[in-house]
């Protein structure tokens, strides 16, 4: 018997998503009394599939804390669609964490099929988004 081995006769998306823009806020946040939350807001488009994932990762000053991760899109989009999107989301920085300058480390997206770009701090800084959480 000869194995039948699938031949997929369809559009192919091999190209991650695009991200357009990327901050957060508040860029200062006092966790003397609890944890403090900060809102991530990443605007990116994907030219088939759709956004599945995004995350972002913050570094205390010290580099011995992270705060971060990934979320679905869904449930974070807030504005246009899966393909074309703002999406937000929060990351909560607890009590008694590291005090100083937390440095963004990385933000990510991925599409439906696996895609993925991953920007670290360099290319953050080149494309001039906000890195930092006093």
């Amino acid at each position: 018997m000869i194995p039948f081995l699938p031949h997929l006769a369809s559009a192919q998306d091999a190209t991650p998503p695009e991200i357009a823009s990327f901050s957060f806020c508040p860029t200062t946040i006092d966790t003397t009394r609890g944890q403090a939350d900060v809102y991530v807001t990443i605007a990116a488009k994907d030219n088939l599939v759709g956004v599945d994932h995004l995350g972002a990762a913050f570094r205390s000053p010290s580099g011995a804390q992270t705060i971060g991760g990934g979320v679905p899109a869904d449930g974070t989009l807030i504005s246009g669609t899966r393909t074309d999107g703002i999406f937000r989301f929060k990351f909560g920085f607890p009590q008694f964490g590291e005090q100083g300058m937390w440095s963004v480390v990385l933000i990510n997206s991925s599409d439906i099929v696996g895609n993925t770009i991953v920007i670290h701090t360099d290319k953050l800084n080149a494309r001039g988004f906000c890195n930092a959480v006093d």
